[in-house]
């Protein structure tokens, strides 16, 4: 097998920092979209009115993966003074967190990169529930004896994904720092990863909630999940890697990103979903995600010769309501089924030209399942046993407007291209 060419390795390793750094960040909640981070990354350019420091938890994650591609080719083991420094390069100096005081009471405090935590930082969940991390006073032996396992003869007896899939469930259910857990975690598990001989899985932000539901059945006792979840991610790694070193083309380029189409966007629990948690979820979802989507589409219109946008919602009793009548129907919780549509009609370069934005609503047996049809292209879908609110939507209509504007950018570049 002949090695491989420098060039092709550099470039294909490029590519798996754009995307790794994206998606870790993306699942905290970071707002810069993929196409701002690879800007940011390639270029230094900033998003604009993005918050700065979403900017610059972007650059110290590249750099710290760059550190953790030095270490991949040492034998320095994973001790708590080299965990500690991940976090403090992922942190920065000093960070601010919200944290719960013994009292119950929630406080902001200064923290320092690299310190574990001194106050409980327990999470509670979109059912209410409390979901309890390692208290503060356990989390330097717990995370001694998990040192010591991944490290043991039990864990080398594990297929090294499944021990490292279990050894990034068993750090996150420490929760050893105030904050950044998660993207310590994923740093730790892929530096092993690679010691081992694999690319670095990135776990897909589209997949989060899939993400979550496997800690969760880890943290039950069953590591199925999570392991599959991270043979599966690293096996999409792999794949995008190859296409890398073919010169295939960017990660965001519309092909790509249309692959998202085909993910799950939101699955209510199992069981029948009440009129009650159906109006709460437009209100807090739909809701949103149809304004944030209007507002998307807004921008874009003074390209086309028009705008259109309908809305159907099935009630209860099998009758379709258009409009005002729909929306009353959404809010009540009395829909089975809907189907919002805004569609820009007429692009000025190129008249036949449109681009519709169709969400799918429908009530079924085991939940709600919502698709989203961007740019006439199959379902986008994207899984997760939860009930998603405002911040779900804004993310969720980001990604699919995305797709959207590609659309559009790929047809003005044809016109530009055949009048060239």
């Amino acid at each position: 097998m002949r090695p491989l060419d420098p060039t092709d390795a550099g470039r294909a390793m490029q590519r798996l920092r754009l995307e790794w750094t994206y998606h870790s960040n993306a699942i905290e909640g970071n707002s810069l979209t993929y196409s701002e981070t690879r800007i940011l990354l390639l270029e230094g350019l900033t998003a604009h009115g993005k918050p700065l420091k979403d900017s610059l938890d972007i650059k110290r994650h590249r750099e710290v993966i760059e550190h953790i591609e030095s270490l991949v080719r040492t034998d320095e083991p994973i001790r708590l003074d080299l965990i500690k420094e991940i976090h403090f390069r992922l942190m920065d100096e000093t960070y601010e967190v919200e944290a719960e005081t013994s009292s119950g009471d929630r406080v902001r405090r200064t923290m320092r990169g690299g310190d574990f935590k001194e106050l409980p930082n327990n999470v509670r969940t979109p059912t209410g529930e409390t979901h309890y991390y390692a208290p503060p006073i356990e989390v330097p032996g717990r995370m001694a004896d998990l040192l010591g396992w991944v490290a043991g003869d039990e864990a080398s007896a594990l297929h090294p994904v499944a021990r490292l899939a279990v050894f990034h469930h068993r750090f996150v259910e420490i929760h050893p720092f105030p904050d950044g857990n998660g993207r310590t975690a994923r740093m730790l598990t892929n530096l092993l990863l690679m010691r081992e001989g694999y690319v670095p899985a990135v776990l897909r932000q589209e997949r989060r909630s899939i993400y979550y539901a496997a800690l969760t059945a880890a943290g039950a006792g069953d590591d199925e999940l999570i392991v599959a979840f991270v043979a599966e991610e690293l096996s999409e790694t792999m794949e995008l890697y190859l296409r890398a070193l073919r010169g295939e083309p960017d990660p965001d380029a519309f092909s790509r990103r249309a692959a998202l189409l085909n993910r799950e966007v939101v699955t209510m629990p199992s069981g029948e979903v009440s009129q009650e948690k159906r109006g709460l979820l437009f209100r807090k979802f739909l809701s949103p995600l149809f304004e944030t989507t209007r507002s998307r589409l807004a921008e874009m219109a003074s390209s086309f010769g028009s705008y259109e946008e309908e809305i159907v919602a099935t009630d209860s009793s099998d009758q379709d309501r258009k409009g005002e009548q729909a929306l009353e129907v959404l809010d009540a919780g009395l829909w089975r089924a809907f189907v919002w549509t805004g569609t820009l009609s007429a692009l000025a370069v190129d008249p036949s030209v449109s681009v519709p934005v169709t969400y799918r609503g429908t009530v079924g047996a085991s939940g709600v399942r919502l698709t989203a049809l961007p740019g006439s292209k199959g379902p986008w879908t994207y899984s997760g046993a939860f009930l998603p609110g405002e911040t779900d939507a804004v993310e969720v209509a980001e990604e699919v407007l995305e797709v959207a504007l590609e659309v559009a950018e790929r047809a003005v570049r044809r016109v530009r291209d055949r009048t060239d």
